[in-house]
């Protein structure tokens, strides 16, 4: 499995959503910054990759395929 499929598996389980790569992962899982971060660091240590954050200006189009690619 790679870390895109991981990330997806993880985010239906711990929403119990129904997502793809191009849900938007702020808007459709309804997290709030504070979640934001303990799920990345969640990820973090699930995947044992360091999360590299880049400056977004419009967040609610930030997707989950675009979020996986943060992880190196």
């Amino acid at each position: 499995m790679d870390k895109e499929e991981k990330i997806i598996n993880y985010l239906r389980k711990k929403f119990r959503k129904n997502i793809s790569m191009n849900s938007k992962i702020l808007i459709d899982l309804d997290l709030d910054s504070f979640k934001f971060v303990q799920i990345v660091s969640e990820i973090e240590k699930k995947l044992k990759k360091k999360y590299s954050p880049v400056i977004i200006e419009d967040l609610s189009k930030f997707t989950i395929k675009k979020f996986s690619k943060l992880f190196r």
